[in-house]
């Protein structure tokens, strides 16, 4: 059984409407064994069953596809229906009905998402039932379309299950880079730090002295703002932002210093503290 075939049957289970949907067939028609099957050319595979006549077929189980009749609905692409087999001018001649011991029968598409043949919703019985009714193949062909449209859904949920897991991959990505960007920042930002105060001692210009007041200033907050930046993927992907609580004497330092160099980069306002 290959991976994509294991994958339908799955999908077929997870249908919480397909048990309810066989048992009303059943109950509907009087046919005491209902299927989904998979159905490819190569393949018949059950995927779901009600069975009250020990048919001895469960999900997962294959039989030759060119000895069902499911076979014929996939290569015509329509349904059948058998009311007495041994009295049906088509079909009582073919060895399918004495083969798996059945006189009345169904069998109705069901297709994918993309129109493409899934396999059929069939049902069976030892004995004659009339089935041959607007209300009955109605309904069948109703169940049917309604486990084509869940299928679509579960493709669907599958297809945003798997988006989401993409996006939040990108995203833990994008937080890993900005801890290693972050990391790598600092070593140049150093160096710059320390060559302003080296340049602090050797300048006494008092114009050149305040430029390089106001760099080193700029080069703390680019510092700041880097370790922000750090605990914010620190908290993401890691155990947490860790605090360092501690009274301050001079916050009004720090206040001066970020206004300086805001009000450096914007001298078209005013800005009061």
């Amino acid at each position: 059984m290959t991976a994509a075939i294991k994958k339908d049957i799955r999908t077929i289970q997870a249908i919480d409407a397909v048990p309810h949907i066989m048992k009303i067939l059943a109950d509907s028609t009087g046919l005491r064994f209902i299927g989904v099957a998979r159905v490819t050319e190569n393949n018949w595979t059950l995927c779901a069953r009600y069975d009250q006549i020990e048919f001895n077929l469960n999900p997962g189980d294959e039989l030759e596809v060119q000895s069902t009749l499911c076979d014929e609905v996939r290569a015509l692409d329509k349904p059948i229906i058998i009311e007495n087999a041994s009295n049906d001018d088509v079909f009582k001649h073919s060895p399918v009905p004495v083969m798996y011991g059945f006189e009345s029968y169904f069998s109705f598409p069901i297709y994918n998402p993309d129109g493409s043949f899934f396999g059929t919703l069939c049902g069976l019985d030892p004995l004659p039932v009339k089935l041959k009714s607007d209300k009955v193949t109605n309904l069948i062909a109703s169940f049917a379309e309604l486990i084509a449209r869940q299928i679509h859904s579960d493709d669907r949920l599958t297809q945003a299950e798997s988006d989401l897991s993409d996006e939040q991959d990108v995203a833990k990505l994008r937080e890993q880079y900005i801890a290693i960007l972050g990391h790598d920042l600092r070593t140049p930002l150093s160096s710059i730090m320390m060559g302003i105060d080296g340049l602090k001692d050797t300048i006494d210009n008092g114009v050149a002295q305040k430029i390089l007041e106001r760099m080193g200033t700029s080069s703390k907050r680019m510092s700041r703002l880097i370790s922000d930046a750090m605990d914010f993927t620190h908290g993401k992907v890691g155990d947490g932002i860790p605090l360092s609580v501690k009274p301050v004497d001079n916050l009004q330092s720090f206040i001066n210093d970020t206004i300086a160099e805001l009000s450096t980069l914007y001298p078209q306002h005013r800005i009061v503290t």
